[in-house]
């Protein structure tokens, strides 16, 4: 097999065109259409909450592919290729996570009414409590946004040739159209429509990849010849990834994010 240096790097051809111009064209439609569809949001809560008429299960897959964004696409793969395939265990900690949101914050949220934690801060901890939670996560978000656009960005660049500026510019824009024009729903089935196209994308790179070394069995045997781990259930908390830091500390990171 040809080393990376040997090969010539991969760019977008005419039909890699026609796919990501159908996909953002679709995104954008979306949004279109859901802006024509609705009456005008008259509250915050409206353009929220869709006046709580939509279907769980297009929330479901949306929240689903709301907690996996650019930096898990690209530094996902990089892991696994650096140091091994051990970080699948944080996976295992999803179902736990689920449960918890779905027990406990759920209700209390619902039962009380409320758009935002911050409006569940101020009712329990104060008017102060609320501000200061909400400019915490300004300043996170405003940080972390620059990362995941930037992602995406750089692998756009790297396929297409565009300025680097120009690619953020377009990817930032691109995502503002569709979320400020069609409101939650448009978010909503964007993401659904994300949720087919990364399954189907995993499935196909999962499946050729396994058919160009040769098979599950070639997996196997370089899995072998390597000494390759799926996991790790040291207790040893200075190890790099085991399963109790994936699971146990996996499991706050995924409340952070979901709760």
């Amino acid at each position: 097999m040809p080393s990376p240096s040997d090969t010539d790097p991969l760019t977008f051809g005419a039909f890699d065109y026609c796919i990501f111009i159908g996909l953002l064209s679709i995104h954008a439609l979306l949004g279109i259409y859901h802006a024509l569809r609705r009456d005008r949001y008259k509250t915050a809560r409206e353009f929220l909450l869709e006046n709580r008429s939509i279907n769980p299960i297009p929330v479901a897959l949306s929240v689903l592919v709301s907690t996996m964004t650019s930096i898990t696409y690209l530094g996902v793969p990089a892991e696994t290729y650096i140091y091994g395939p051990t970080f699948w265990l944080m996976a295992l900690n999803k179902p736990l996570v689920a449960l918890i949101v779905a027990r406990t914050f759920v209700p209390i949220f619902y039962r009380l009414k409320v758009t935002t934690i911050y409006e569940y801060l101020e009712l329990r901890f104060g008017k102060l409590m609320s501000i200061c939670g909400a400019t915490l996560n300004f300043l996170f978000i405003l940080l972390c946004t620059g990362i995941l656009v930037y992602a995406p960005a750089l692998a756009l660049t790297t396929v297409t040739g565009i300025k680097l500026s120009y690619s953020v510019a377009f990817v930032g824009v691109t995502c503002s159209f569709y979320t400020t024009l069609g409101g939650a729903k448009a978010v909503m089935w964007t993401n659904v429509f994300q949720t087919m196209i990364m399954l189907t994308a995993f499935t196909s790179t999962l499946t050729v990849g396994a058919v160009m070394v040769g098979g599950i069995d070639a997996i196997r045997d370089v899995m072998n010849t390597h000494k390759i781990r799926l996991s790790n259930f040291s207790p040893n908390p200075t190890v790099r990834i085991s399963f109790w830091s994936c699971f146990i500390g996996g499991t706050f990171i995924g409340l952070s994010a979901v709760a």
